[in-house]
C-alpha cells in the first residue's frame, strides 16, 4: 500500500473525534509495520490521550516486538510540550519506533515544527507532506483558528429549485432524510452553530445532533427585540445557548444553560462572535440561516466554505435565496436527488 493509504487512514480516524476533542485538533494516527496495521487511534476527546497515543496502546503484546522495525503515520505533528497529556514525541521515542510520517505541521505557536525537530534529534526519521490527494483535512478548524484568531466558518442553507430559501411565515422542507441526517453529521462535528431569530420563531428548531452521533454543539441565536421564549425547542436537552442581544431584557431566562451576550453598539454580528467564539476555545461555526444572517457574513467575507442543499420543490415565492460573491465551485454532488454544491473562497483551494 502507499503512504497516502496510511494518511488517508490517518485522517478518517481523526475525524471520528467530532467535536468532542475542541479546543484541540481532530488527529489520527496508523503504526505501520511491513504494510500490515499493527495499531491505531486518534484523539477521542479533550483532556484525554492523543492519537499516537492511543496507536500505540491498541497494538497487541505479540506485536509489540515489530515497533522497531515499524513507521508511524499523523496526520499533524506530533506535540512536544506537557499539556494536560505528556508529549507525543517522548511516547513515540519510547516506543521505539524508527521513521515517522506527518501530513502537516502544527501551525501553532507552542509547535510550530518544533515537534519535527525533537523527534529528528532522538535519531527518528521525518518525513512531511503536506500535499494529498484528498483535501478533507479534519485538523482545518485549528488551522483557521491559529492563522486568523476567529473558527472557521461554514454557511449551510437550503433552496427550493426556483432558488427561494423558505418563507416568512411558515416551515417549508426542501430536503430529503438523507440531506437531513448528513447536516446532523456535520453538526456533530461542530463546536457552535448559529441561526437567526426568523428561523427559531418559524422552524422552532432543535439544532441537535438526535440524528448523528456526537455531543451537541452550542446553539446560537440573535435576539435583538427579546422575541424569544424559554419553552422553544432550542433551550432544549440542557444544551448550552447562547443568546445574543443588545440590550438586557427587563426579565431573564431563569435556565442555567443560556448565556446571554450583549454586541457593543455599532459592531457588527460576525465580527462580535469572533471574538467571542474564539475566547470561549470554539473552532467551528456552523452557519445555517437566516437570510440576513447568512448576506452578513458572504459581505464580511468571514467564512471558510458554503454549502447549498437545492431541492426538487418549486416555491414560486418567498425570501430569495442568499446572492453569493467572491466564490469557487469545489465539488456538485447528488444526494439521492438533492443537488449539494459546495463553494470555497476565490483565494482558497
Amino acid at each position: 500500500m502507499s503512504q497516502f493509504t496510511y494518511i488517508k487512514r490517518a485522517f478518517q480516524l481523526a475525524k471520528l473525534a467530532g467535536n468532542r476533542c475542541t479546543p484541540n485538533p481532530r488527529v489520527g494516527s496508523v503504526i505501520v509495520h511491513k504494510n500490515q496495521i499493527l495499531g491505531e487511534g486518534y484523539h477521542e476527546r479533550f483532556g484525554e490521550a492523543h492519537a499516537e497515543v492511543n496507536a500505540l496502546e491498541s497494538i497487541t503484546a505479540i506485536n509489540k516486538k515489530y515497533l522497531a522495525q515499524s513507521k508511524l503515520y499523523v496526520s499533524l505533528e506530533p506535540c512536544n510540550h506537557q499539556g494536560k497529556t505528556p508529549p507525543c514525541t517522548i511516547a513515540i521515542r519510547d516506543a521505539g519506533i524508527p521513521e515517522v510520517e506527518v501530513a502537516a505541521v502544527d501551525p501553532s505557536e507552542k509547535i510550530s515544527g518544533s515537534g519535527i525537530l525533537d523527534l529528528e534529534s532522538m535519531g527518528i526519521n521525518v518525513i512531511t507532506t503536506e500535499k494529498w490527494p484528498f483535501v478533507e483535512i479534519p485538523h482545518k478548524a485549528f488551522q483557521t483558528v491559529e492563522r486568523y484568531g476567529r473558527p472557521r466558518i461554514i454557511l449551510k442553507f437550503a433552496q427550493s429549485k426556483d432558488g427561494f430559501m423558505g418563507k416568512s411565515d411558515e416551515q417549508v422542507w426542501f430536503t430529503n432524510a438523507w440531506s437531513k441526517r448528513l447536516v446532523h453529521q456535520w453538526r456533530s462535528r461542530t463546536s457552535a452553530i448559529l441561526v437567526g431569530i426568523g428561523t427559531v420563531l418559524v422552524d422552532n428548531p432543535s439544532l441537535t445532533t438526535r440524528f448523528g452521533y456526537g455531543q451537541n454543539p452550542l446553539r446560537i441565536v440573535p435576539d435583538f427585540n427579546h422575541r424569544l421564549d424559554p419553552s422553544m425547542n432550542i433551550f432544549s436537552e440542557e444544551t448550552p445557548v447562547w443568546v445574543i442581544s443588545k440590550t438586557t431584557p427587563e426579565r431573564e431566562f431563569s435556565l442555567n444553560h443560556v448565556t446571554r451576550k450583549l454586541i457593543p453598539k455599532g459592531l457588527e454580528l460576525p465580527e462580535f462572535l469572533n471574538k467571542e467564539l474564539f475566547e470561549a476555545g470554539i473552532n467551528t461555526l456552523l452557519v445555517e440561516g437566516g437570510k440576513k444572517i447568512l448576506s452578513s457574513y458572504i459581505a464580511s467575507k468571514y467564512w471558510d466554505e458554503i454549502r447549498v442543499f437545492t431541492g426538487s420543490k418549486k416555491l414560486s415565492s418567498g425570501i430569495p435565496s442568499p446572492l453569493l460573491s467572491g466564490h469557487k465551485k469545489y465539488k456538485d454532488l447528488d444526494i439521492l436527488g438533492d443537488r449539494l454544491e459546495i463553494f470555497l473562497p476565490e483565494e482558497k483551494g
